[in-house]
């Protein structure tokens, strides 16, 4: 499969075949399958197999054909599937996987190619937040991903991760996303920084991946004069206007929890954003008998 074009019908980040190939330059084990139902991304980890989001299914896949691909995949060894829908979990079900986690939730923001639907639409007060940004008078970037220009904003994250001790995808992985995807979009990785004044040190900044008809929020990151200054919420203004210019009808803004994390839960949904629930995470450890 030629990994530098969008798939048709649009996927998840972890299903197109710009990641897989990515992750394959980084050092990942993955394997492409693609059968009649549709075709899924499998990274290996030692003995288990993962299948994150995906498979995604050709137009018209029931239930039925949906539990025989699982069951398919299954027979290469242990699997587990972060599913994209609740009909994939029931598929999982029905082909004997049995569920570990109970579904996560992503913050996923509809965008218009109208500027003043697409404001319309944000709550009152994250409309208020990007008014006082705005009123900063803060010169704003937005320019395609270059490694030795934008190292900055891969080193504020890894220091960022670091203080909040959190894990995430490799950084490696952004320069490599960055090859695989060049074929299909110019500049299909973004970073859009936040200055006091032009050619200034970055205030804040954020990095942007876009993939076909979908874009993600990959990487935030504010300094105390950009959180003073409400940069952040400039410059996903400014990421939601550019992408929807280039043809982009979501923004997915990852996951949200409104226990662990309810502040960044509003000011996700603050943007207009609307929750939808995953599938939950399956295994199944034994193959399926032939």
């Amino acid at each position: 499969m030629d990994g530098s074009r969008f798939p048709d019908p649009p996927c998840p980040l972890p299903q197109h075949p710009a990641m897989a190939a990515a992750l394959r330059e980084i050092g990942a084990r993955v394997r492409r399958t693609e059968t009649a139902a549709g075709r899924a991304t499998v990274l290996r980890r030692g003995p288990l197999r993962l299948v994150s989001r995906g498979p995604v299914w050709n137009p018209g896949v029931g239930a039925g054909p949906r539990a025989a691909a699982f069951r398919s995949l299954a027979r290469g060894g242990p699997l587990i599937v972060n599913a994209e829908t609740a009909e994939d979990a029931a598929a999982l079900a029905a082909a004997g996987f049995g569920r570990l986690l109970t579904p996560a939730h992503l913050a996923e923001l509809p965008l218009f190619a109208d500027p003043d639907a697409q404001r319309a639409a944000l709550a009152g007060s994250w409309r208020n937040r990007l008014r006082r940004a705005e009123a900063a008078g803060l010169t704003v970037a937005n320019r395609p991903f270059r490694p030795a220009r934008d190292g900055w904003l891969l080193a504020a994250e890894a220091a960022q991760r670091r203080a909040a001790r959190y894990r995430a995808l490799p950084l490696a992985l952004v320069p490599a996303l960055d090859r695989a995807l060049s074929g299909s979009a110019e500049g299909a990785v973004r970073v859009l920084s936040a200055h006091a004044r032009p050619g200034g040190p970055a205030l804040a900044g954020v990095l942007i991946l876009r993939h076909g008809a979908a874009a993600t929020y990959h990487i935030g990151w504010s300094g105390p004069e950009g959180r003073a200054a409400q940069a952040h919420a400039l410059l996903l203004w400014r990421a939601m206007t550019w992408l929807a210019r280039q043809g982009a009808a979501m923004l997915d803004l990852g996951a949200v929890d409104g226990d662990a994390a309810p502040g960044q839960m509003r000011y996700k949904l603050g943007t207009g954003a609307a929750v939808r629930a995953l599938g939950g995470t399956w295994a199944r450890l034994i193959p399926p008998w032939r």
